[in-house]
């Protein structure tokens, strides 16, 4: 089995780490994907996130850029480069209030399997989810 284990078939629940530093968005976000049948751990902050990551496993990542501790991009190279860790390899999807063409180049976004444009609407989200969700179970299938 592939580096990819975590990854699962889109009509299965997956677990969500949902990072997002507004609450009422973060809730909003939580409520969608509760719906949509993924169990969800919701958190506010890079710190939050890698503690959970330490301690629980996620099949997705849905972060907020600009959270108030650090950025999604940096947040995600961390996770990126955790060893012996099965949330090291599951797919992303990047949060944000801007537009791709607004962030800086140096903000390596590409890192993400996905990014969404806030605010976001419930099907764009899902599809989205199912998307990333989709070529992470293509890849782990072919390596």
């Amino acid at each position: 089995m592939s580096s990819l284990n975590s990854c699962r078939a889109k009509q299965l629940p997956s677990s969500v780490l949902l990072i997002e530093d507004a609450p009422d968005l973060r809730e909003l976000l939580k409520i969608f994907l509760k719906r949509a049948g993924h169990e969800v751990m919701a958190v506010s902050s890079a710190r939050e996130a890698l503690d959970s990551i330490h301690s629980h496993k996620f099949d997705l990542i849905l972060s907020d850029i600009g959270l108030p501790d650090q950025d999604g991009v940096s947040l995600l190279r961390q996770v990126r480069a955790l060893k012996d860790n099965s949330n090291s390899r599951i797919p992303a999807i990047a949060l944000t209030g801007f537009s791709r063409s607004d962030h800086p180049p140096s903000l390596e976004l590409n890192i993400f399997e996905g990014m969404l444009q806030k605010p976001v609407d419930r099907q764009t989200l899902i599809d989205a989810i199912s998307v990333a969700l989709d070529r992470c179970t293509l890849f782990s299938k072919h390596h």
